[in-house]
């Protein structure tokens, strides 16, 4: 049976991303160069890259589950782990009040799947990682970050000893390369909920700026490991840069352009008319829509 064509759509932030990084693999590398460009090029890729690797959604076990870590090898290995969140009502700001206050003894509802301490966890996982041993294990981690025990939320954070996570660390640390990490947020505006007058229009620069004081001005388990380059390091990319970049270059991106107008609301709103025209467009042409 011979099959005209063949198209692969998932669902949310998870299923764009799946289908922009199978996007990236087909295109090439000079179009993560330009996405990643979007916030000013903080993520510096090695010259010279012979190979690209992706791991989706690899368990570190007490470090938590990146959405995907990218491997570039080159002049230079590096490493970037991604995380990426959707909803019209997600606030980037909430996300750092939330992890900016959580040095307390009971961690606000939802803390595990809060963006950065999704991110400050991979932070910790580099820092304590053994190469020679293919171990991680952190004890210096604010009490709500701890893993939760029975008695009480004492427990350290470690890789354990499940062969395919320590096949997966082994993979992303080994040989030791440059870390970066990469942000796909819904905005950097407020949001589109009931307490929105607790949200801020945060940048990229003045997010940054917060993190600086955070680790410089907050408790000494904040101050005295948390790397003073990490938050020097995250890329912030929203979905309505992608979606833009993907109406503009859509024959290198088929499968993120359908994706994205399967999706879409779902992971922003979408308020430009063009895009909400061309999002329409794409799902007629696929059957996606009466």
């Amino acid at each position: 049976m011979n099959i005209g064509s063949f198209e692969l759509v998932g669902y949310s932030e998870r299923g764009v991303l799946g289908s922009l990084l199978t996007d990236i693999v087909a295109s090439g590398l000079d179009i993560l160069t330009k996405i990643l460009g979007f916030d000013d090029h903080i993520i510096k890729l090695p010259e010279n890259v012979k190979r690209i690797q992706i791991l989706l959604e690899p368990s570190l076990s007490d470090f938590g589950d990146p959405d995907a870590v990218i491997i570039l090898d080159g002049s230079q290995r590096h490493v970037i782990f991604v995380e990426a969140k959707a909803g019209s009502s997600w606030c980037l700001s909430c996300e750092f009040q939330e992890f900016s206050q959580g040095n307390t003894n009971d961690p606000p509802p939802g803390y595990t799947s809060n963006l950065f301490t999704q991110l400050y966890l991979k932070e910790r996982f580099v820092s304590c990682y053994d190469s020679q041993n293919n171990t991680a294990e952190t004890r210096q981690l604010p009490k709500w970050l701890k893993k939760k025990k029975d008695d009480g939320r004492t427990g350290d954070r470690s890789l354990g000893e499940n062969p395919t996570v320590k096949r997966m660390a082994y993979k992303i640390m080994n040989p030791s390369p440059t870390v970066s990490y990469l942000a796909l947020i819904p905005s950097f505006g407020k949001a589109n909920h009931r307490d929105s007058s607790k949200c801020e229009d945060l940048s990229a620069c003045k997010l940054r700026e917060k993190l600086e004081t955070l680790v410089s001005e907050g408790e000494d388990v904040w101050r005295n490991n948390m790397s003073k380059e990490w938050f020097k390091n995250i890329a912030f990319i929203t979905w309505k840069d992608i979606d833009k970049f993907c109406m503009e270059n859509e024959c290198r991106m088929p499968r993120t352009s359908l994706t994205l107008s399967v999706n879409c609301g779902q992971l922003y709103e979408v308020n430009l008319g063009d895009v909400k025209n061309w999002h329409a467009k794409m799902r007629r042409d696929h059957g996606f829509d009466r």
